[in-house]
């Protein structure tokens, strides 16, 4: 099990996606994208993870075209900012994004956050039937949420009979969710981790550092090695070359049984950032700022 930076999953609407991506919020100067989406490729990364409340579409469509893979040999993803939560908005929101990436698809758009019950759940079924829509019109490929609760997965199949391909989690050591991603797998949704790295949190982890010395890998490489076995998706992010070429050196080792489980056992229901139920900011009807 080994395994390779090429390798797929097989989604449940037949398209194959990369388990492993590149993540690029906050990625916001022009050089530094090129330089990291050029790196990447020829690292073997094939998965590009954008939305547009990181505000760099643009950047990453300028990063595609300059990077010397062929548009279809790449997989894109970006995802619906909350304000824009709505049947026609959703429909023009992924539009300007296809304009700002400068393609006439992308291969994954997401619902970015649920929004509260209270409030949000018209809208948020209102989207989800725009994906749908979308999906149908050819300009993206396979449709999925982020950051959905259990709840809300089972509300959209319940309401449209069309189950999402993809549900992209806060997912580390402190911040497992294995009981989320084994709902998924019953409805054959595929968990893809945000945050991987904990935004720099790993150093506080001993447990880490002492398994990467048996392996001569750092504590990142072990993170990444654990999603890898853990059979799901990940997208660690970085704005160093090195750290790229790092992220990616995880496929030439096997943690052994009890270091995942023992990896498994540091988990503590501690989030990086919002919860999905008490995230409110900027949904059509929150008294919140826009999202961005």
């Amino acid at each position: 099990m080994l395994g390779s930076i090429f390798d797929t999953h097989v989604l449940n609407d037949g398209n194959k996606m990369p388990v492993m991506g590149m993540g690029t919020d906050k990625l916001t100067d022009e050089r530094q994208a090129c330089e990291l989406v050029s790196r990447g490729i020829e690292l073997g990364y094939r998965y590009i993870d954008t939305a547009d409340w990181y505000n760099n579409e643009e950047l990453i469509g300028r990063a595609i075209k300059d990077c010397g893979c062929k548009r279809e040999n790449i997989f894109l993803l970006t995802k619906l900012n909350n304000p824009y939560q709505g049947y026609e908005s959703a429909i023009e929101a992924l539009k300007r994004s296809l304009e700002k990436l400068d393609t006439d698809y992308v291969d994954m758009f997401l619902i970015h956050w649920p929004g509260p019950d209270a409030t949000n759940t018209k809208y948020r079924l209102e989207s989800w039937r725009a994906l749908i829509r979308l999906k149908e019109m050819g300009l993206c490929r396979s449709i999925g949420v982020s950051n959905f609760q259990k709840r809300h997965i089972e509300q959209l199949i319940k309401e449209t009979g069309v189950v999402p391909a993809v549900n992209q989690i806060e997912r580390h050591p402190w911040q497992i969710q294995s009981e989320l991603i084994a709902e998924g797998e019953k409805h054959g949704v595929f968990t893809v981790g945000w945050a991987p790295l904990m935004r720099g949190l790993f150093k506080d982890i001993p447990l880490l550092s002492q398994i990467g010395e048996r392996y001569g890998k750092s504590a990142p490489q072990i993170i990444l090695r654990w999603d890898y076995q853990s059979e799901i998706g990940f997208i660690p992010k970085t704005a160093s070359l090195e750290r790229l070429a790092e992220n990616a050196d995880i496929f030439d080792f096997e943690l052994s049984e009890k270091e995942m489980e023992s990896i498994d056992a540091l988990d503590k229901d501690y989030r990086l950032r919002f919860h999905p139920d008490t995230m409110d900011v900027g949904f059509p009807e929150s008294p919140k700022t826009k999202s961005r």
